[in-house]
């Protein structure tokens, strides 16, 4: 909460904080194109369009990405502390990258984008998976990493 920071400088937005839930519920804020922060799905759409970039990046006749572009999205293009969100991140190109850190999956192989409070699409190609998880209820843990993903994750992989 220090307002000279750099984490506070990015998610405050006057007269409210970017992380507050009756702001981001808006119709102004829902209606808003803006892509790094204000995506909207159900989860079984979002596990659908990471399904097709799990299995060579198509589903039901429609191209999402092709293999040699989903092979460049994973490619690591940052690791290290995020001065922002105050942790380490691993980033390919527009895409987290499961780090050894906070690796939620057994292969490594995830990527994805995580989303406020919970909310995560993720897909693993070493495996053929795609995951979509929307929640009713936002976590803000101190540490941002939800207690609800590793359980999930080790359930999904244990039915493989």
């Amino acid at each position: 909460m220090d307002p000279t920071s750099l984490t506070f400088k990015s998610f405050w937005i006057t007269p409210t904080p970017l992380i507050d839930p009756q702001y981001m519920n808006r119709r102004e804020w829902r209606a808003a194109e803006l892509p790094a922060v204000n995506g909207h799905s159900d989860a079984r759409s979002l596990a659908k369009m990471y399904g097709a970039l799990g299995n060579g990046g198509e589903i039901d006749g429609y191209r999402v990405l092709s293999p040699e572009q989903i092979d460049v999205a994973r490619t690591e293009q940052s690791y290290g502390q995020d001065e922002i969100l105050l942790m380490p991140m691993r980033f390919g190109l527009g895409y987290h990258l499961d780090i050894p850190e906070f690796q939620i999956s057994p292969t490594g192989s995830l990527f994805g984008h995580a989303g406020m409070g919970g909310s995560f699409g993720y897909a693993d190609p070493e495996v053929g998976i795609g995951i979509g998880y929307v929640m009713n209820r936002m976590l803000m843990p101190p540490d941002m990493i939800d207690p609800r993903w590793k359980p999930m994750v080790d359930a999904i992989y244990g039915s493989l």
